[in-house]
């Protein structure tokens, strides 16, 4: 008998500790584990890193980290979706600095506290932008991008006080840089180090690294180079400049291609022979394109003094701005080799009129356009001070307060101007600089984790 209520006991013992152990796990998601963490972070973009965590099953994670034995506040990086890998950005990291991090799961530690430590930032990317120069005063807010031209390659975003907050190094000259709305990187690369703005290779990357879209010569529907300028619509294709021979001739056009890379739709300049003069024999040079606001395309021709707003679908070439366009304007406010032409956020096209050895220094132009009436009326006229002079590339943006951010690409200057031309800052790099662009915002907004 006294054997029957050992074993009873044993079997009650068991069920207990059974229905014990089966309360005490609580939700699913406290059974999370963690199968493996994995941080990546190296001197080509020390200033942020990817955690890759990857789990036992899929569950939504956050992470938050601080530079370690600090009293600051942690910050927290959250994922959106339920997965069982997740790739973690950080932004705004400091060079050679530890961290120390855990991953969380309904706000409770899963990993324990981890350590990494930054990379060194290359003394050479440091050579050509030095964070510690004086430059940008009185500069509120916003973020400043643009790359060196040489290779190996370095794109930079400096804040508003001009210290370096994200860079990114390359193996291939970076011909043109551009962030687009969903806050990635989007470039033009040529690895064969032609002359000029022509490359071979697409790059879209988001600010932790990861690779979005990638292109070159060869591919789908890459089949011609590229150069100068490119942007994203709104419908997610890529629009570029490119070049094609035709009659022993150099004609540029556009090219827009679908998010996987395939053409979707082409245009030529040599479709519109008789918009250039009858003596002219070289290569329109288109250096810039911008979506307008109704989709369609303006786009600069250097050689021949005009910018042009073509229909997105049809190809039309709706109106022709500058020396012998079919835009009425005053003949002083006629540009030469300009640049960068694109709606400022006033509604009016603006563009970096460099000037030539006739008119030796550069101006900002403005212009309210009437495309019913086909009348342009400038707007602003600003001479850029004439040692900032740049009789080639060069880029304007109106800035929210109404001041100009000006790149003299030749003198690797970007300053700010008032409405008056008076030089209220400037900046200086190790070399030229093809354009400066300026953005409201950098984050960490990397799509999906």
């Amino acid at each position: 008998m006294k054997t029957y209520y050992f074993y009873l006991y044993i079997l009650l013992f068991s069920l207990c500790a059974l229905v014990s152990s089966s309360c005490t796990k609580g939700t699913p998601q406290d059974d999370t584990l963690i199968e493996q963490v994995k941080v990546l972070n190296d001197e080509n973009s020390a200033l942020s890193a990817r955690i890759i965590i990857e789990l036992t099953r899929s569950d939504v994670v956050s992470l938050r980290y601080r530079i370690k034995g600090s009293e600051e506040n942690w910050k927290i990086v959250s994922a959106e979706k339920s997965l069982f890998k997740h790739r973690i950005p950080l932004l705004h990291l400091l060079e050679n600095t530890v961290y120390e991090f855990d991953v969380l799961i309904n706000g409770k530690s899963v990993s324990g506290l981890r350590n990494f430590t930054t990379a060194k930032i290359p003394q050479w990317v440091k050579d050509f932008y030095n964070s510690n120069d004086e430059g940008i005063v009185n500069q509120s807010e916003g973020y400043f991008l643009f790359s060196n031209m040489t290779s190996p390659s370095c794109t930079y975003v400096l804040d508003h006080r001009g210290q370096l907050v994200w860079y990114r190094v390359g193996p291939n000259v970076v011909k043109s840089v551009h962030m687009t709305a969903d806050h990635a990187i989007l470039m033009i690369e040529d690895e064969n180090k032609t002359n000029y703005a022509d490359g071979n290779i697409v790059l879209k990357c988001n600010l932790a690294g990861d690779t979005l879209f990638y292109g070159k010569v060869g591919n789908k529907g890459f089949d011609q180079m590229v150069h100068h300028d490119l942007k994203q619509n709104n419908a997610g294709n890529y629009v570029l400049i490119t070049n094609t021979f035709k009659d022993g001739r150099i004609w540029d056009g556009l090219v827009q291609w679908s998010s996987s890379g395939s053409k979707i739709w082409e245009w030529n300049t040599s479709e519109f022979e008789t918009y250039f003069p009858s003596s002219f024999e070289g290569q329109p040079w288109v250096n810039s394109v911008f979506i307008d606001q109704d989709d369609h395309y303006l786009i600069s021709l250097r050689a021949i003094h005009q910018i042009w707003k073509v229909h997105s679908k049809s190809g039309e070439v709706i109106w022709r701005l500058g020396e012998n366009g079919d835009l009425v304007m005053d003949r002083s406010s006629e540009f030469v080799l300009q640049h960068y032409a694109h709606r400022n956020h006033k509604g009016d096209i603006m563009l970096f009129d460099n000037g030539h050895t006739k008119r030796p220094y550069s101006r900002i132009l403005a212009f309210e356009i009437d495309e019913r009436l086909k009348v342009a009326k400038t707007k602003i006229v600003v001479n850029v001070p004439s040692t900032y002079y740049s009789p080639i590339m060069g880029s304007v943006i109106l800035m929210k307060d109404n001041s100009l951010l000006v790149t003299s690409s030749t003198t690797g200057t970007f300053m700010k101007l008032d409405l008056t031309g008076k030089l209220l800052w400037k900046k200086k790099v190790n070399g030229m600089l093809y354009r400066v662009e300026y953005l409201d915002v950098f984050n960490g907004m990397l799509g999906n984790f």
